[in-house]
Parts: C-alpha cells; structure tokens; sequence
C-alpha cells in the first residue's frame, strides 16, 4: 500500500527541544515508495535526511527554491550514490531552471562540493504545464502567492489523493487552491501564523489556520492538515489551533514527522 510519509513539518528553520519534540523541528519534506521501486519526495528540507538509501531511482519534486526546502539536499544520501538516478522537477525562477535554483546555496565558499560534482546520476525537469505524472502517480499544479513563488501539488495515487499547499499567503480564499483540492482525500496546508501572528506577518508569505479550514471546507476534503509550523511554535500551542480548527472543520490535525497518509 503505498502511503505518503512527512519527515519535516516545520516552516523558516529547524528546532529542537522539549517543548517541540511531538510534532518535530525538521523543515518541510515528504516522501512515498512507488510501485517500480521509486521514490518520490517532496522538498529536500532537513527531513530529508530521514529518507535513507536503497532504491536505485528518486524523483525530488520541489515547491519552491528558499533555503528551508532545500537545506537538506547536500545531506541526502542518494546523492552521493554513483548507482543512483534523481531527477529533479521544478519550475523555473526567471532565468533559472530548477538545475540553476537548486545548486546556488551549494558551491565554494558556501559548502564543499558543488550539486554537479556528487557522483549521483542526475537529471532535471523544468516544469511548464499543469499537469505530468511520475509512476502511478498523477500530479496537478497551481501557482500560489509567496515571495518567489511557489507551486502547491496534487498527488492522485492508486488509493487516494493528497494536496500539498506547503507555503503561500491565502489573502482571501485562494480559488486556484480550491478547485485544486476539490474532493481530496487530504489537504495539507501552510498555518505559519495565527490570525494575532498574520497582523505582523502581512506580506511575509503565509497563512493561517483559519485560511486552511475555509480552503478545506470550501474545496470538499475529508482530512485537514496543518504544517508549516513556526519555528517558535512549542507542541503546546500546536494543540491549542488544532483544537480552535476542529471547531470549524472536525477533521483537521497537525503534521508531524513520522505522520503517513494513504497514496
């Protein structure tokens, strides 16, 4: 059965501590196992390094380029695998194809070895269209609003379908996430901020759980969950929104690493 696993929940940065450890403190990354003995994963933040080796194929599908989703590229283990293929998709920046975007944090003096000189087999995907697929998986798009863009996914597995909105900011009900959502088996949803917090935040990039409750009802879903947590934010307080958005949308919860889905 294949299922959809989280391994970094966190949004900006990594903690750590006591008053973090139930929903984790490494930033945004997901993977599931395919049939054909692939991997997809979504975002190389510092979860990443929970995906360890194996297969001889991934695919790494990215939302966006900052530096929280992408730090833990140079710690993946398959990287370093000379057997391995990874193809990377993204859509490009500007000029910059998902190649250029991905390898800019990591080059001298900022780290050791550039991405081109790990021994992996690499190839990239510039992204352009609403829709592709990688193995059994069928994937819809929608571009959202967050500084340098970002691209929210829909996965259409064998058994269910996930939508993943990692990072946006919701100014309203987004439509395009909605209908992109629309009768999802789960949504998983940025909720950076609380509606006090977004007063400060405005233009930063990020929603609310009040945002991913109205796209969640709006757009059908049967299961809310809510990510991208403030890196300030202790477990405490996690449960406090989570019982705030159960008000209004029963089946909501909070993502946390180890947390799988069906696929």
């Amino acid at each position: 059965m294949a299922e959809l696993t989280i391994h970094g929940a966190r949004g900006s940065l990594p903690v750590s501590g006591a008053d973090v450890s139930r929903f984790g403190g490494h930033t945004t990354s997901m993977s599931a196992s395919l049939f054909d003995g692939s991997v997809l994963v979504v975002d190389t933040g510092t979860g990443v390094t929970a995906v360890h080796g194996g297969a001889s194929e991934y695919h790494l599908v990215f939302t966006h380029y900052h530096l929280d989703h992408l730090i833990g590229l140079p710690f993946f283990d398959p990287l370093y695998d000379p057997d391995v293929m990874l193809t990377f998709y993204g859509f490009p920046w500007g000029d910059l194809g998902v190649e250029e975007a991905i390898s800019g944090p990591y080059a001298e003096p900022w780290f050791p070895i550039s991405i081109a000189d790990t021994p992996s087999q690499k190839r990239f995907v510039d992204l352009s269209g609403e829709e592709f697929s990688i193995g059994e998986i069928g994937i819809s798009v929608a571009r959202l609003r967050h500084p340098q863009d970002v691209t929210a996914y829909r996965l259409d597995g064998p058994q269910a379908s996930v939508t993943i909105a990692t990072d946006y900011e919701a100014d309203g009900i987004d439509h395009r996430l909605v209908e992109l959502a629309r009768d999802a088996d789960v949504l998983v949803h940025d909720s950076q901020y609380t509606p006090e917090d977004y007063a400060d935040h405005e233009g930063w990039g990020h929603s609310t759980w009040v945002d991913a409750v109205e796209v969640a009802a709006a757009a059908g879903v049967d299961q809310l969950i809510l990510t991208s947590h403030a890196p300030n934010r202790t477990d405490a307080q996690i449960d406090a929104y989570v019982t705030q958005a159960r008000e209004r949308f029963e089946a909501t919860d909070a993502a946390y690493e180890g947390l799988t889905v069906p696929l």
